[in-house]
């Protein structure tokens, strides 16, 4: 069918990939019998897992196919705040419903709260300030800070991302849209 799957670029010490064996080089061809075209196809689908959930996957690794069993585990927080501060610019953390109360924000259901902003990057550059809520990234609904690491994982240096947010103030609730260039 000439679907080419992922090829693996790397394979992070201590990962659920490591653990399960699949290796550099490896193409994943399929998840769950779901065939993976492309990187974000990959993501998408991992994106709508939870922590726990047993993936199915079929390898090729040197013209012979393998299923492996992977568990997800959760992201790392510290790199998911490495790479928000790394690629936009900003510190993150998850909107809990007592710090939406807290911040006027009642309205809003999930999503990651901005606590920071990093001068002249690229969030800042377009208007983002801490407070904000991320709520949209491209056409993905963002609930948690795990929903936002599957997407800075796939962006790209020079690339560019919209982002919905949310926020309050003395003047009410709003929300907007900013297209920010990943650095």
């Amino acid at each position: 069918d000439g679907s080419k799957g992922v090829m693996v670029s790397s394979v992070e010490q201590e990962s659920p990939a490591y653990k399960a064996q699949i290796k550099t080089g490896d193409y994943i061809m399929k998840i769950d019998s779901r065939e993976i075209r492309d990187i974000l196809d990959f993501e998408k689908y991992i994106l709508k897992k939870n922590a726990g959930d047993k993936l199915s996957i079929i390898v090729n690794r040197s013209g012979k196919e393998f299923k492996i069993d992977v568990t997800i585990e959760k992201a790392p927080l510290q790199s998911v705040e490495k790479l928000a501060l790394e690629k936009l610019g900003l510190y993150v953390q998850d909107l809990t419903p007592q710090l939406a109360k807290q911040l006027n924000l009642w309205w809003v259901k999930g999503g990651v709260l901005i606590s920071g902003i990093q001068k002249n990057s690229p969030a800042a550059e377009v208007g983002i300030k801490e407070g904000h809520v991320l709520v949209y990234v491209g056409q993905y609904r963002i609930n948690d800070i795990e929903e936002l690491a599957a997407l800075l994982k796939i962006m790209q240096k020079g690339d560019v991302w919209e982002m919905g947010i949310v926020w309050s103030d003395k003047f009410g609730e709003h929300q907007g849209y900013a297209r920010i260039k990943i650095r």
